[in-house]
């Protein structure tokens, strides 16, 4: 990386990163916020403690919360589009003395480390929830723990390889509906539920689990797919910037 793009970079990464939504009317306090959090965690406690004390837990399927953390990048690499134009500070972002490249590649970039930072608290998350599961419950083992803390970490990994490709169509999307060529939002939902399908079909993760016991029956990484996601995630990137550069309708 050049110095010069380096030291322009960082400053809109960080900017991106650290960047709040503000709404013109927060609907709810903090306070009740935290008291909905507390509640939400007072009852994951108590249906934890029913079922590890009463059936035998499966924790791994746990796990496939993570299946659904890409689609929530997605969506958010949307909104962090959108907001622009919501928020009305589309023309200071514009007149930015940057690229429109480089803008978007700040907000990528910005994107996988708060990913990354998503992945890793649900990981965290989860974990203490199953050694809490683990402590109080007679069918489970540290054995089961051990398998079930391993497993976790192939989803979180496999979150990891994908989260680029889910970034680059969210950030493609959001721009693709301000510009000239919102008439292809058709096409774009097409091609994505294409490729969800292929990938899907390369393995599906409701076949991972046995039929019986605390083991994962995990493949092995899809390596080729992944490099593809990543080759990919940077064409839609230039695409993306391409489109705000050259197709813009504002």
């Amino acid at each position: 990386m050049e110095p010069n793009l380096k030291s322009v970079l960082v400053p809109l990464v960080r900017h991106e990163f650290r960047r709040r939504h503000r709404r013109r009317r927060q609907w709810m306090s903090k306070q009740w916020q935290l008291a909905y959090g507390l509640f939400f965690l007072a009852v994951i406690l108590i249906l934890t403690t029913y079922f590890s004390l009463f059936h035998t837990i499966q924790l791994n399927y746990i796990w496939f919360v993570f299946l659904g953390l890409p689609w929530a990048m997605f969506g958010l690499s949307i909104s962090r589009i959108v907001r622009e134009w919501k928020g009305e500070t589309v023309g200071w972002w514009l007149t930015l003395p940057y690229s429109r490249q480089t803008l978007i590649l700040a907000k990528f970039i910005a994107g996988l480390m708060r990913s990354l930072l998503i992945a890793l608290a649900a990981y965290v998350l989860i974990f203490l929830f199953g050694g809490y599961a683990t402590l109080i419950s007679a069918s489970l083992s540290l054995q089961d723990f051990g398998v079930f803390a391993e497993s976790g970490l192939y989803f979180f990994l496999l979150d990891i390889c994908f989260f680029p490709l889910a970034i680059a169509f969210g950030l493609l999307y959001g721009t693709l509906i301000r510009t000239k060529w919102r008439p292809a939002v058709p096409l774009f939902w097409i091609v994505l539920s294409i490729g969800w399908g292929m990938g899907w079909s390369i393995g599906d993760p409701s076949e991972w689990i046995q039929a019986s016991g605390q083991s994962l029956q995990i493949p092995s990484l899809p390596i080729p797919a992944v490099l593809i996601g990543w080759v990919l995630s940077g064409l839609l990137i230039m695409l993306a910037g391409w489109l705000l550069e050259k197709k813009l309708d504002l």
